[in-house]
């Protein structure tokens, strides 16, 4: 049996390395600041981290070469390690890479590397964090925005969009059937039928975002495919006999907290969306860099169709977030704070001080109530 074990390990190992590397093709800009014109926002503001390009690209190399040799050899440890170390490393200098999937496959990987010596607490915890994020990942969707602009964007490619916008039934139910789904893979005669929701549900999301749909944020194109995948391979299949687990303490303790209280936690605006499972839950506040139209000159080349201008306040507006997807395919890590930091790294282009700043379209969540605010310059930069 614990062969059996193994070999779902590896194989599942395979699969995610594969996802890895192919992701951070995609991303390649994101990793390397020369790359990119999209400025770096430190995971903390009191430290910030700037290894310089070369390291970067060192650090990048590594990346690929140890995601490689998962490949060929899914069984070295230390590479379990080493993998989360180096992301860690990288996203110190630039929060915009603490991208879900690189979070979840990095517990991923942490899970094998301390219970390297039990494999079928390596399996528990993998189901745990994948069930964890269609469960949390539904409940975020329960909102009134996620109804009214969310959903029927992504539902656009059916034609029923105007459907959508109009009747919001639809949007909770979807959201209500992940979280669902995502509970019920751990009920046996619900099991398979719950897993086929689930399946359809990155059908839906496939479509909607890739060629046939939008065409956009293309880094989540594998994702979905290996979280589809693994899906099938740990709850599907359900080929792999209960076997008695070695719970010990702080292994609960860290799964209690990595899939039950940082996500609930959440709700209450405590913790970081990426974090929680907020996957397009349509929560996170809205940013744009606003400016003198005379000053669009002072912004790189890069941001030039991701500009609009207001002709009557003469301003123009920068679509933050749609820029750095353009450039890096992964949008600005979605908390208020790295916007406002974004923005700080864009101030010193402007003359006119207070004439340019953020605004952020802050949305509660239970209620369609937005609140707009701006922060000129010449206060951000004090």
């Amino acid at each position: 049996m614990e062969e059996i074990y193994k070999d779902r390990i590896r194989k599942i190992t395979r699969i995610v390395s594969v996802c890895l590397i192919i992701q951070l093709l995609i991303t390649y800009k994101l990793w390397v600041m020369a790359w990119r014109t999209v400025p770096a926002v430190p995971l903390f503001s009191f430290l910030p981290v700037n290894p310089g390009n070369t390291i970067d690209f060192f650090l990048l190399t590594l990346l690929f070469i140890f995601c490689f040799i998962l490949v060929l050899l899914p069984s070295s440890r230390k590479l379990f390690l080493l993998i989360p170390l180096l992301f860690f490393v990288l996203i110190l200098e630039d929060s915009s890479r603490l991208q879900p999937w690189v979070y979840l496959y990095s517990l991923m990987f942490l899970y094998l590397f301390f219970q390297s010596q039990n494999n079928a607490n390596v399996l528990f915890a993998w189901k745990i964090i994948l069930s964890s994020v269609y469960i949390w990942s539904g409940i975020q969707k329960l909102n009134p925005h996620f109804a009214s602009e969310m959903f029927p964007w992504l539902g656009d490619f059916t034609g029923a969009g105007k459907y959508f916008e109009r009747h919001h039934w639809f949007a909770y139910t979807v959201a209500s059937l992940e979280s669902l789904a995502g509970i019920g893979l751990w009920i046996p005669k619900l099991r398979k039928f719950c897993c086929l929701i689930i399946f359809g549900l990155h059908l839906f999301i496939l479509i909607s975002l890739g060629p046939l749909g939008h065409n956009w944020n293309h880094v989540v194109w594998p994702w979905n495919i290996a979280f589809a995948w693994l899906v099938f391979d740990l709850f599907f299949r359900n080929d792999l006999v209960e076997v008695k687990l070695s719970l010990k303490k702080m292994y609960v303790a860290s799964l209690i907290f990595i899939a039950g209280i940082i996500p609930a936690l959440n709700l209450f605006g405590k913790t970081d969306h990426f974090l929680s499972a907020g996957y397009y839950s349509s929560v996170a506040s809205m940013a744009v860099f606003y400016f003198p139209q005379t000053e669009k000159d002072k912004l790189p080349l890069t941001t030039n169709p991701h500009l609009y201008f207001d002709q009557h306040a003469k301003l123009g507006i920068l679509m933050m977030d749609n820029w750095a997807i353009e450039e890096l395919n992964v949008p600005v890590y979605p908390e208020d704070r790295t916007h406002i930091d974004l923005a700080k790294k864009i101030c010193p282009c402007m003359e006119d001080q207070q004439g340019s700043g953020i605004r952020l379209l802050v949305k509660k969540r239970y209620s369609s109530e937005k609140t707009e605010i701006e922060i000129p310059c010449s206060v951000l930069l004090k």
